[in-house]
Formats: C-alpha cells, sequence, structure tokens
C-alpha cells in the first residue's frame, strides 16, 4: 500500500491499495503493483485452471521456485502473488526486488506461449 499526503510524503505497505489525501479528500484505489496483477491474472488463475502456463526456463520463476518448495506449477497449491512476496521477504528480498521477480516471471511466462496467455486473458 502507498499512502500519500500531498504530493511529497510517500511510504510503502503491501496491501496493494493506495490512499491518497489530496486536500483533505481520502480516496482508494488500485496501485500499480503491475507484477502481483500480472502474477495472479496470468500465472495464479492459468495454473489455477490446471492451464500449464508458468515458464520453467524463466531465471525469476526458479527464483521463485526455490522459495517455495512446490513450485509454481504444482497446480494443487498453486499461491498467489501476496503469499509469494511474503516469502521473498522472508528469504531477505526487498519490497521491490520481490515485486520485480513477480513481473518478471509473469512477462517470462506470457512471452513463453503467447497463444495459451490470450487464452488465458480470454477466460
Amino acid at each position: 500500500m502507498e499512502t500519500w499526503t500531498g504530493d511529497r510524503d510517500r511510504r510503502h505497505t503491501a496491501s496493494g491499495l493506495v490512499s491518497s489525501q489530496p486536500e483533505g479528500l481520502r480516496f482508494l484505489c488500485i496501485s500499480d503493483y503491475r507484477g502481483a496483477v500480472l502474477f495472479d491474472g496470468w500465472i495464479y488463475f492459468g495454473e489455477s485452471s490446471r492451464i500449464p502456463i508458468t515458464d520453467e526456463n524463466s531465471p525469476a520463476v526458479r527464483t521463485i521456485n526455490a522459495v517455495y518448495p512446490p513450485g509454481l506449477s504444482n497446480t494443487s497449491n498453486v499461491p498467489t502473488s501476496w503469499t509469494i512476496y511474503y516469502l521473498l521477504l522472508q528469504h531477505g528480498y526487498t519490497s521491490e526486488q520481490a515485486f520485480t521477480l513477480l513481473d518478471q516471471a509473469s512477462m517470462d511466462s506470457i512471452r513463453n506461449d503467447i497463444p495459451l496467455s490470450l487464452k488465458i486473458a480470454g477466460d
């Protein structure tokens, strides 16, 4: 979660929402954590639907699989982006590194099989 008060004060937390208070107004909107959104939209949804989307040759996927021993392709227990995010933090990765790995794993998997990725996007 990123919280803004005016244009200067910025703090990061992990909920994925943005809170903003310009001129005393407060509203919530979805943040720009592209890696988490892509991961849940393609890898989590695809693997949970038993569609083998994960690119096992991706360096980012291999890094994630190292902290998530069942592996991302284990369709009986597919993790969400937030499960992986917190595991990466527990293994010493920074928040930025964790989101970058989620993003890269997603993009590598999407690029690895574009027709399958489009099928997932259409479901």
